[in-house]
C-alpha cells in the first residue's frame, strides 16, 4: 500500500494509451533482459501488480513517478549506472528477483486521467545494470482508467437453447455507483430500427446500488428459462449474430453502449450468455472484446435449465441450484429426435413408463424439452404402462404413430445434438429426467428412436447411455421405434 501511495503522489502528466511500454534495451555484464509487465485491472482503487523479470536472485530497483523526457522517449546522454534513465529517481522500491527470476510489487491505483511512469532496473551480477521493458524498452506509462460508468452492460443472452430466442434473450446492466439508478423511461436500441422505451410495472426499474439486474423479452419463468427480469421490453431484438446495444436515459444522453459482432472477436455461444470480466469493470472494458467471455455456469432452478448464465450476480458468481434426485415414478424411454420419414417438425415424440404400482395423471406436470410446457389435461399412465407425447397428433402428418396420450404446443422440442429432458410434478418436484450427449455415450440415430433396453427400466438405469440403442421394428411410415409398446431388447 506504501509504495502504491508514493506511485500516487508522484504520478503525473496527460492521459496515455492504457499501458504504453517505450524505450530500449541497456546490457549489462551479463546480458540478461529485464521484463516489467503490468498485471490487473487500470481501475481507480483496484490492486494491480507490477512484475519484474529477469537473471534470478538478483536485487535491484523499481523508480516511479514523472517522466524525464517528453514522450515518445528518445536517447539521451542522461545515464544511470550505464543505463538511460527514463523516471525520476525520487522514489526507489528495492526488489530482490527470486529463483524463478521475478518479483512483484503490488500498487493500488490511482485517480483517472492521471498516468504515471515506471522503470525497472536490477544489477546483473557485473559492473553495470541492465534494464529494460518486455524486452524491447525501458519504462511504461500507466493510465488509470478511473471510476466506472453510471450504468455498464455486463451480459448478453443473445441465442438460447433451452427456451427459444422470442422469450429467452436478455441482457444484464451493473449499477457501480453508491446510488440506485431508475431506468424508466430510458431508450433502448440498436443500431439500426430496433428501438423502445423501458417501462417497469410498478412505475420504475430501480438497478440498485452495486448491483445486477436484467432486461428482457419474456415474462413468465417457464418462457425465460428461470430468468427473473428487472423489466420486459418490446420491439427489440438480440440479432444472434452482429448487433448492438445501446442505452440512452431519460433526456437522451448516452449512457452506455457496446456492439458485439458474429464470433469474430466477440464470443458467440448458442446456450450460454457472454460476460464481461468482473474485474474489468469499466467503459473502456466493456467496449473490449478481450474482456468477454462464454459462461460455463449453468442456469440451473426448477425447470432445471443447462443454459449457462449468471443473470443477476456478478460474472465471477455461479448461482447454479441442482433439483433432487429424480424421483423415478415415471422414466423416458424412448426418444425419436430426428425422424426420418417425416420433418423433425412433425414427427418428433418421447415415451414414459410407470414404474410404479398405481396410475398417475400427469395433469398439471410440467415437461421440460428444449422449452418447458404444463401439461393442460387430463394424461393417465397405467401402472406399468407407457404414455405417448407427440408434437404432432395426426398419424398421416407425424410418421404414423399410434394416437398420442398427449400433443405438445410448437414451443417444445428434441434438439438432435445434445439435450436435457425432464419432468415435473405438479408440485414442482423432479419425477424423471434424461440428458442425451449427440452420440457421445448415447445412440445418436436418424430414422430410429433412441430405446431403453428393457432391463434397464428403473430411473438409475435409464439416466446411463451404454442403456440406450437404436430402435429396431419399424412404424408407420418406416421409421424405426416401438411408441407407447414394449421395447425391442438392446444388441
Amino acid at each position: 500500500m506504501k509504495h502504491s501511495l508514493i506511485l500516487a503522489v508522484l504520478a503525473a502528466g496527460p492521459v496515455a494509451a492504457q499501458v504504453e511500454y517505450t524505450g530500449s534495451a541497456c546490457s549489462g555484464f551479463s546480458g540478461t533482459t529485464v521484463g516489467l509487465t503490468v498485471e490487473g485491472p487500470l481501475l481507480q482503487g483496484a490492486q494491480v501488480e507490477l512484475r519484474v523479470t529477469g537473471l534470478a536472485e538478483t536485487p535491484g530497483f523499481l523508480l516511479g513517478g514523472a517522466s524525464l523526457l517528453p514522450e515518445p522517449l528518445s536517447l539521451t546522454s542522461t545515464q544511470f549506472f550505464g543505463c538511460t534513465l527514463y523516471v525520476s529517481p525520487a522514489v526507489f522500491i528495492p526488489i530482490t528477483l527470486d529463483a524463478s527470476g521475478a518479483a512483484t510489487v503490488p500498487v493500488v491505483m490511482w485517480a483517472g486521467g492521471i498516468t504515471a511512469h515506471v522503470q525497472a532496473m536490477i544489477f546483473d551480477g557485473g559492473t553495470e545494470i541492465t534494464e529494460t521493458l518486455g524486452g524491447l524498452s525501458r519504462a511504461a506509462s500507466i493510465q488509470s482508467l478511473g471510476a466506472a460508468g453510471t450504468l455498464l452492460i455486463t451480459e448478453v443472452m443473445k441465442d438460447p437453447n433451452f427456451v427459444s430466442d422470442t422469450t429467452g434473450e436478455w441482457f444484464e446492466v451493473h449499477n457501480p455507483t453508491a446510488e440506485d439508478i431508475d431506468l424508466e423511461g430510458w431508450t433502448l436500441r440498436d443500431a439500426g430500427t430496433d428501438t423502445t422505451v423501458l417501462a417497469g410495472s410498478a412505475g420504475s426499474i430501480l438497478v440498485p446500488a452495486g448491483g445486477y439486474v436484467t432486461l428482457g423479452n419474456g415474462t413468465g419463468t417457464l418462457e425465460t428459462g428461470g430468468v427473473v427480469h428487472a423489466a420486459v421490453y418490446t420491439d427489440f431484438v438480440l440479432e444472434n449474430g452482429a448487433d448492438e446495444i445501446v442505452l440512452e436515459d431519460a433526456e437522451g444522453v448516452l449512457i452506455a453502449s457496446l456492439a458485439f459482432d458474429d464470433g469474430l472477436q466477440w464470443p458467440d455461444a448458442v446456450g450460454a450468455s457472454m460476460g464481461l470480466d468482473a474485474l474489468y469493470l469499466h467503459p473502456t472494458y466493456m467496449e473490449d472484446p478481450e474482456f468477454w467471455s462464454v459462461s460455463d455456469c449453468e442456469l440451473g432452478g426448477v425447470p432445471y435449465s443447462d443454459d449457462a448464465a449468471t443473470p443477476g450476480i456478478a460474472n465471477d458468481q455461479c448461482n447454479t441450484v441442482r433439483p433432487p434426485t429424480p424421483t423415478g415414478e415415471l422414466i423416458f424411454t424412448e426418444v425419436m429426435q430426428n425422424p426420418k420419414a417425416v420433418f423433425d417438425e412433425v414427427g418428433e415424440w418421447f415415451e414414459l413408463f410407470n414404474t410404479t404400482g398405481s396410475a398417475i395423471d400427469m395433469q398439471g406436470y410440467t415437461i421440460v424439452l428444449g422449452n418447458a410446457e404444463v401439461v393442460s389435461s387430463s394424461v393417465v399412465v397405467p401402472a406399468g404402462g407407457f404414455a405417448l407425447f407427440a408434437k404432432v397428433g395426426s398419424p398421416a402428418s407425424n410418421g404414423g404413430l399410434p394416437t398420442p396420450d398427449y400433443v405438445w404446443a410448437t414451443g417444445l422440442f428434441l434438439g438432435n445434438g445434445s439435450e436435457l429432458l425432464q419432468v415435473y410434478d405438479a408440485s414442482q418436484g423432479l419425477v424423471c429426467e434424461v440428458r442425451y450427449d449427440n452420440g457421445g455415450a448415447f445412440p445418436d440415430p436418424n430414422g430410429a428412436s433412441m430405446s431403453l433396453d428393457p432391463g434397464a427400466f428403473d430411473s438409475a438405469s435409464s439416466q446411463v447411455g451404454t442403456n440406450w440403442c437404436n430402435g429396431q421394428t419399424p412404424y408407420g411410415a418406416g421409421d424405426l421405434g416401438t411408441p407407447r409398446a414394449a421395447n425391442d431388447a438392446c444388441p
